[in-house]
């Protein structure tokens, strides 16, 4: 499902419409998955453009492959033009879901954007919109926590737009370059996300023993 409601009614008093920030692997869909219990309204952005993508993740075979599969890696010769479809539907979701937050519907009822990593290159102008809409909460990654991202990639690899950020040097395999263009494009990524935010949490506060989404609302709502 890319959109999802919950019966059960939110313990807050005072609505709450976020839109969760960050990169591949920071806690996005796991803190949306936990408002959603709580009755918060969620909009899944890889979920919408996973049901654009529908037909191409379908082979001939029937056999369903995963976005990661279908854009590939920055050298592969798939990887461009799917690079440039993903961006182009991207728009699009966060268009559909800034004009769905302008409906009357919404106005009372809590909401969470789960958006992708890559939010930040759909444009300034999008991105007002759904700042407007929404509080732009920015889960924040330690500096330290980039090797480990860059092996959880590896491990479990997610569709990323490199926007420009790969770079094969001479000499280089393609997988020396991916190991040293990787943190560039996480720091980049770093620096966007902070210039958006309007409320900044770090992964070690989110991890804290009993923080639970009690703590998580209170600790945006303290930033007002």
């Amino acid at each position: 499902m890319s959109e999802h409601s919950a019966s059960q009614e939110s313990s807050t008093t005072a609505t709450v419409q976020i839109a969760l920030i960050g990169m591949s692997g920071s806690g996005k869909s796991h803190w949306s998955a936990k408002l959603r219990k709580q009755g918060f309204y969620s909009f899944s952005c890889d979920d919408l453009i996973e049901k654009k993508l529908k037909e191409d993740l379908e082979l001939q075979n029937g056999k369903k492959i995963s976005m990661a599969e279908w854009m590939g890696l920055p050298y592969e010769p798939q990887y461009a033009d799917a690079e440039q479809r993903y961006l182009k539907y991207e728009v699009e979701m966060l268009e559909y879901i800034c004009n769905n937050l302008s409906a009357e519907k919404y106005n009372n009822q809590n909401v969470v954007v789960d958006t992708t990593g890559s939010l930040i290159y759909t444009g300034d102008e999008l991105i007002s919109c759904l700042k407007k809409k929404t509080t732009l909460v920015y889960l924040k990654a330690a500096s330290g926590a980039i090797d480990a991202m860059y092996k959880s990639f590896l491990q479990n690899p997610r569709p990323v737009l490199w926007h420009g950020h790969y770079d094969k040097k001479s000499g280089e395999s393609d997988k020396e370059a991916l190991l040293r263009c990787y943190p560039q494009l996480l720091k980049c990524r770093q620096r966007e996300y902070e210039r958006f935010a309007d409320v900044v949490i770090d992964i070690e506060t989110l991890r804290k023993s009993g923080f639970g989404v009690k703590e998580f609302i209170e600790k945006i709502q303290s930033w007002h």
